[in-house]
């Protein structure tokens, strides 16, 4: 037995050994269009085409180091007490621009400093770490870098882990049958949730061009027309709008007898945001500078005469309204 239990005989028997070759089955599960991605990404390089690409990378970073060869990287220390450096200053013009886009009160100069005085350096680090990974995902996406080439990441200061992936594809919506047992009536309840367009995702909107003369049935034409357009030439059914809002208040039931029918959309929506903000004077400055606006809520329904489901639910893409003079 002790030729059995010896590293060549091992060696031998595994050279005797032929692995079978890889072959690619389908998975279960897979939208048509992501399926058809990892068809194609399968076999498209082989090994030697990698490393000969890795290495390529690593000589356009030779090239682009040796290209400025004296350059050197500085760290900068954080000093809240010395106004000489502007570091204050710069960070109370950014986050006093940030805190106006998201309507959060100003602070003046003396406060922010006191807030910054405050901020826990670890904190800080971490801020810094993932706001410069950030910025490497931006400079791809300003230089036309395929969707491939991002990246998420996972970082742990603590333990000096940092590990970059692939990001998921975003999340198709798409027309589906949904169907919940309910047992208490030991009866399935089926529901069909149309999407529109079908495969939309969160990058996805749709755009309806408004002005200050837009009223509220004007625009239902304009949405009703562009939800309708995605339908099948010889499709026995029509889509129709039972209601839009903005935030918590209702700005149209759907009927054409309600107040707000040949009302200003625009207006309506700033009327609306003022009340919910509390401050008046907000309403006269909400308009200003704002090219789009995504925070409409349309409820749309639809009797598509799909006789073998309890319900129909239609879920859109974002409705942008995209302002014009």
């Amino acid at each position: 037995m002790k030729d059995y239990r010896t590293t060549d005989f091992l060696k031998s028997e595994l050279s005797k050994k032929k692995l079978p070759e890889y072959v690619a089955r389908e998975v279960d599960g897979l939208d048509e269009d992501v399926a058809a991605e990892v068809t194609l990404s399968i076999g498209k390089t082989s090994l030697p085409q990698q490393e000969a690409k890795l290495r390529g990378l690593f000589d356009e970073m030779v090239a682009l180091a040796n290209r400025y060869p004296h350059a050197t990287v500085t760290p900068l220390e954080f000093e809240k007490d010395d106004d000489d450096n502007f570091q204050i200053d710069f960070i109370a013009a950014t986050s006093n621009l940030r805190a106006g886009n998201y309507h959060i009160p100003l602070q003046d100069r003396m406060k922010v400093k006191m807030v910054a005085g405050k901020i826990i350096p670890a904190v800080m680090t971490t801020t810094a770490a993932v706001t410069g990974l950030a910025l490497l995902e931006l400079f791809k996406v300003l230089q036309n870098k395929d969707v491939a080439m991002l990246r998420n990441g996972m970082i742990d200061l603590g333990t000096n882990n940092y590990v970059l992936f692939e990001r998921d594809t975003p999340v198709r919506r798409r027309t589906k049958i949904v169907s919940t047992y309910l047992p208490e009536q030991d009866i399935t309840y089926k529901k069909k949730v149309i999407c529109i367009p079908d495969g939309f995702t969160k990058y996805d909107s749709i755009k309806i061009n408004v002005s200050s003369s837009t009223t509220v049935c004007k625009f239902v034409e304009k949405l009703l027309e562009s939800l309708n357009s995605t339908l099948p030439t010889d499709a026995e059914f029509k889509y129709e709008i039972d209601g839009l809002g903005v935030g918590k208040g209702l700005l149209w039931n759907g009927l054409p007898s309600h107040a707000n029918t040949n009302a200003s959309l625009m207006n309506l929506i700033e009327k609306q945001k003022s009340t919910e903000m509390g401050d008046a004077t907000f309403q006269n400055n909400f308009w200003k500078g704002r090219t789009k606006f995504f925070d409409l809520t349309v409820v749309v329904s639809a009797d598509d005469g799909d006789s073998t489901v309890d319900e129909v639910e239609v879920e859109t893409a974002p409705i942008c309204l995209c302002i014009k003079p």
